[in-house]
């Protein structure tokens, strides 16, 4: 890369990262102005044992914690010696042809992540890989 054509990288990333900057500092302020640290505080501190009522269930947390962060998730249902994959939106969806891991026989995960559904007469996963990284920390390995 010249010298002319980093300078104009630093320039577009610096512009881009400055107009991130803005959306979180416009985002932060709209959530202080309706709630303040301290009516925070009180709202969670009244409410604590609804928060905890699922605390014991770790199995559970470690599902909500990772569909929240990754929202294209399908579970594998283990079926003998086949399995079935299955979505919250759609239920039982098919592998795409086009899928890395189209021709696996088994699947040694509980979960899968897909980056997206494409509806035919069918529903298809493209899945890109088999379990990010990140997947095990929040879902651990199957028993």
């Amino acid at each position: 890369m010249g010298g002319n054509e980093a300078l104009a990288f630093d320039m577009g990333y610096a512009r881009w990262l400055d107009e991130y900057q803005r959306l979180i500092n416009d985002l932060r302020s709209v959530v202080n102005s309706h709630v303040g640290d301290n009516e925070l505080h009180i709202l969670v501190d009244s409410n604590m044992a609804t928060y905890n009522a699922w605390s014991y269930d770790e199995h559970l947390i470690r599902v909500v914690i990772c569909c929240g962060l990754y929202p294209g998730i399908c579970s594998v249902v283990q079926n003998g010696k086949s399995f079935s994959l299955k979505t919250m939106e759609d239920g039982q969806v098919l592998w795409h042809s086009n899928s890395v891991n189209a021709r696996e026989c088994k699947i040694p995960y509980p979960w899968l992540v897909f980056n997206e559904k494409i509806k035919v007469n069918s529903v298809f996963s493209e899945i890109q890989q088999l379990c990010l990284i990140q997947c095990f920390f929040y879902l651990g390995a199957t028993s």
